[in-house]
């Protein structure tokens, strides 16, 4: 079939076996085409005809007495026509959807902060708070709901930036309809090593000295902004100055700066660990509620829970106050006792396009799990073994530059395990001291 012939619809007729002749005669003299012709197999014929053709057919039937032919089926578009017509709620309901689709795709639906130097950066500052900035970005108008067709980025950057000092750049990415923002935190410029003196409070200088925490021989030292007091192969006592950041130059004058340094000495470092012989392990109790909720722009609008609630879990007022004292608590949905705690795990899936383009429509399921605790009591070797490897952890994080022996003494007191362990090793034991100096007016 043809699309002329598709648009201007077509009907298909029979003819028995006796009209079969009588017709095709008919339709040879007048010169009427048909579409398709098929033969059935009782002898008769299937005429798919245009339906202008098949009313000039009728017509030239009527004049010569024949039986006029009726229409089997309707095709092409006439007949799509006539199913919409007796119901009208789907085209009605297509261009519902395809206008909210439309509409949909001229506003933001969800807003993503990234932040580089989160993954790159190995310092603390290096570190932004995106749920913090996403919130800010909210407060500004950049968030769910935000018109697009109107959207100036750059204008959106710099009014953004205006006043902030903790981000020094952002750049908004469009992507369909979801907004990508990009940030860099600002970092105020470290002054920590200088030695020039930096500036305090009430109107005094910060310098630094560098003193030791803890007991050692001095190895080896470097100085840097001040003058040491001490030599190689000195003992020193835990707070005893190791660097004055106060001292005489070669030319008499006296000088002050901030000390920076490390004197690297044979040591004790102790660490010391409480390891309970009493513990509570976590058990599940075989019992867990699902509850689904389907959200519209991270907006719940309703929700289902599974298993529903029996009526032997549902509590009167009165039943909870005669259990006062006791763990109670209200659902929103039933007041009941709430006998134990819960393990919550939640999950969330989002809609999508056939295209891959978000929808503000997302689907969460949130699974808790009725747990008990039960108590456990450790034996010394259990015990033992658990303060080591927090010990263990803990003299990775030293960083000592040499380890060169180990002692462990461990006690029982109030029923804890305590554990020492010392441990000897070339450290630095240089930590900074500030001291304040009086500007001069």
């Amino acid at each position: 079939m043809a699309w002329p012939d598709w648009f201007c619809g077509t009907e298909t007729v029979r003819f028995s076996a006796r009209e079969r002749r009588v017709y095709t005669s008919l339709l040879m003299r007048a010169g009427i085409g048909a579409v398709a012709v098929h033969s059935l197999g009782d002898g008769g014929l299937s005429v798919v005809m245009r339906r202008r053709d098949l009313r000039r057919l009728r017509l030239l039937a009527a004049e010569r007495g024949l039986p006029i032919p009726c229409s089997d089926t309707v095709g092409g578009l006439p007949r799509l026509l006539s199913f919409f017509r007796r119901r009208p709620g789907i085209p009605i309901g297509a261009v519902l959807a395809f206008g909210i689709w439309f509409v949909s795709t001229l506003f933001v639906w969800r807003v993503d902060v990234v932040c580089l130097d989160n993954a790159q950066g190995t310092a603390v500052r290096d570190h932004l708070d995106v749920g913090a900035v996403q919130t800010e970005l909210a407060a500004a108008g950049i968030a769910q709901g935000l018109f697009l067709p109107g959207m100036d980025t750059r204008h959106l950057e710099n009014r953004f930036l205006i006043g902030r000092e903790d981000i020094s750049w952002i750049a908004i990415n469009r992507y369909g309809t979801v907004l990508s923002v990009e940030v860099r935190p600002s970092h105020a410029a470290d002054r920590s090593e200088e030695p020039k003196l930096a500036e305090g409070e009430d109107g005094y200088l910060v310098g630094t000295n560098l003193v030791a925490d803890a007991d050692g021989r001095i190895l080896s030292f470097s100085v840097r902004g001040g003058q040491p007091v001490v030599m190689a192969e000195e003992f020193v006592l835990r707070g005893q100055l190791l660097a004055s950041g106060v001292y005489t130059s070669e030319t008499g004058d006296n000088v002050a700066g901030r000390a920076h340094g490390e004197f690297m000495a044979e040591t004790v470092r102790i660490l010391e660990t409480h390891v309970p012989l009493t513990t509570h392990s976590v058990q599940t109790t075989g019992k867990s509620r699902t509850a689904y909720t389907l959200c519209l722009f991270g907006k719940p609008l309703f929700s289902v829970k599974l298993p529903l609630v029996s009526r032997g879990e549902i509590v009167t007022f009165l039943e909870t106050f005669f259990k006062n004292g006791e763990k109670s608590g209200i659902d929103g949905e039933s007041c009941g006792i709430i006998a134990d705690e819960t393990i919550s795990d939640a999950s969330e899936w989002s809609f999508y396009l056939p295209d891959g383009l978000p929808l503000p429509v997302s689907l969460r399921k949130v699974t808790e799990t009725d747990v008990i605790g039960i108590p456990q009591t450790l034996t010394e070797q259990e015990a033992l073994l658990r303060a080591n490897a927090v010990l263990d952890a803990e003299e990775a994080a030293l960083g000592a530059a040499r380890i060169l022996s180990r002692e462990e003494t461990f006690v029982q007191e109030d029923g804890a395990l305590v554990v020492t362990r010392y441990i000897f090793c070339v450290d630095n034991i240089a930590v900074e001291q500030e001291f304040l100096i009086k500007a001069e007016p």
